[in-house]
């Protein structure tokens, strides 16, 4: 019987099968890895998103209330000549002479107006989105002090603009 030495170069069907179970189990979790940061990347950008709607509606109540006058935690629909600020269907709402505009899409769970203090001139403003954790407060200084009657922790306030803060 003769021996057979002479052998092929090549891969045997071990190294072959072996170097696919590699190639599928570094697959595999670089996938995963790129998972888990894409739904991070999704929620954080959900989340700031939510965020800035939140903030630029918080300065536009701010910048209004700061110069309001008349400011009551409560809301007449027959006073034509008041703005309001309210909650509606998760949106913050934005009246004023007769027309409706929303600051925010339906994201905000809460919105409160708190008198902080005996003589009510500072108004403390707070916005919350409960899903995602978000809780935005502000206190305004009222600067033309006329305060209506209101109970406090209302989610509604309304006041009549100032025409002018310093006479030139």
């Amino acid at each position: 019987m003769s021996e057979n030495t002479e052998r092929r170069s090549g891969l045997s069907l071990i190294e072959m099968v072996m170097s696919i179970a590699i190639i599928a189990v570094v697959l595999f979790i670089s996938l995963t890895v790129y998972n888990i940061w894409w739904k991070s990347y999704n929620q954080t950008s959900e989340k700031s998103v939510i965020e800035r709607q939140m903030t630029s509606a918080m300065e536009i109540i701010v910048k209004e209330l700061r110069l309001a006058k008349d400011v009551a935690l409560d809301y007449d629909e027959n006073d034509e000549e008041m703005t309001v600020f309210r909650l509606q269907d998760k949106r913050i709402e934005y009246r004023k002479d007769d027309k409706v505009n929303y600051l925010t899409d339906q994201v905000v769970d809460s919105l409160t107006f708190d008198f902080k203090d005996t003589d009510e001139t500072v108004l403390e403003v707070t916005i919350e989105n409960t899903s995602k954790s978000i809780v935005l407060t502000s206190r305004v200084k009222l600067m033309n002090k006329e305060p209506s009657s209101g109970s406090s922790m209302e989610s509604v306030v309304s006041f009549k603009k100032s025409e002018k803060l310093f006479s030139e």
